[in-house]
């Protein structure tokens, strides 16, 4: 499920709750801009040090600094906004730059049976990744599993290869749907993921070609520890693999429906096959470096608009996150890439 419908989902529930409550936004109210550590500097210090995450946070109060340039921010009123600092998974294959997310809470103000209230409890937010080569890692087609067998376990299986086969394959992954470029250094992805970039360096994602795929495909699945599966999907990669030509196993692979088992082909009409480039990260800059930033920024403007008018009339406090996103020049946040 994408964003968007993810999103729109969330506002309509929430909706009927606020609706149920009785609630009345509070617009009038002077708000306030904070970053807080939540649980940044515990996150893996043993790999970056102290002083290393210490200077990793600072980068990111200034990324704090960059979103305040969008005008909502300028005079904040009805909501206080919380920008939580978070650390995120460190992929050491492809990893460089320190990762985090940086998760901005829109904290409204309303009235409840004459009550002043604050919304603190999952408040409507907006998300920016922080030095992750791919922001859609979760969700790939190739995410496929290694959990320790405990029944049904063929002779001769080993438990390490079959992981190290799984963590091979889960850096493939199919492009999330229509790229654009929009901007130097700006990629938009399916009308509404942003990613902001050094386009001086050497791509953030590279093409895998069909060989290389089924490689690792074929290995994961003759490596696992159910003989049936080895035997019935094995046979089925190998009997799709021989239907390619050497020509063809060189080149890039697509996603192509005609490989049932796979989805594998070599049609240029399907999205391609990608891995994050590690060769992308200028390793002569400090890991707390900032050099890859993502977020949520949908390219339908007259969908935020519809928001908007939907949340307002509803008094639901998700309308300044809306506001937010209407309001927001992607271009003042290119500067936070570290060169």
């Amino acid at each position: 499920m994408n964003t968007r419908k993810l999103f729109t989902i969330f506002f309509l529930l929430n909706s009927l709750f606020l609706s149920a409550q009785e609630l009345t936004l509070i617009p009038d109210k002077i708000g306030t801009f904070k970053v807080i550590n939540s649980s940044f500097l515990s996150f893996d210090v043993n790999r970056y040090g102290k002083p290393g995450l210490d200077a990793s946070f600072q980068k990111l109060i200034s990324v704090g600094n960059a979103v305040r340039k969008n005008p909502l921010m300028s005079g904040m009123k009805g909501f206080d906004c919380d920008a939580r600092v978070l650390g995120s998974d460190f992929r050491i294959r492809n990893g460089y730059g320190i990762p985090s997310v940086m998760v901005f809470n829109f904290c409204c103000w309303y009235l409840e049976s004459g009550k002043v209230i604050r919304w603190n409890i999952e408040p409507p937010h907006w998300d920016m990744l922080i030095n992750q080569l791919n922001p859609f890692q979760a969700e790939g087609v190739f995410l496929y599993t290694s959990n320790k067998p405990w029944q049904n376990i063929r002779k001769g299986f080993n438990y390490e290869l079959w992981v190290k086969s799984a963590e091979n394959i889960r850096e493939i992954f199919f492009q999330p749907g229509k790229k654009e470029n929009i901007g130097r250094g700006i990629d938009r992805y399916r009308d509404e993921t942003i990613v902001i970039f050094n386009p001086d360096r050497e791509p953030y994602w590279v093409p895998v070609t069909v060989r290389e795929a089924f490689n690792l495909i074929i290995q994961y699945w003759e490596l696992c520890p159910n003989q049936a599966q080895v035997d019935f999907i094995g046979k089925q990669l190998r009997d799709e693999y021989a239907g390619f030509s050497e020509s063809e196993r060189d080149e890039y692979a697509h996603l192509d429906a005609r490989s049932p088992i796979s989805l594998i082909g070599t049609d240029k009409s399907g999205f391609p096959l990608m891995r994050a480039n590690p060769a992308y990260w200028n390793k002569n800059l400090p890991p707390s470096a900032i050099q890859i930033i993502s977020f949520y920024y949908p390219a339908d403007k007259s969908y935020l608009k519809n928001e908007m008018e939907e949340q307002l009339k509803n008094n639901d406090g998700t309308y300044y996150r809306t506001l937010f996103v209407d309001n927001l020049d992607i271009n003042t946040l290119v500067p936070i890439i570290d060169k």
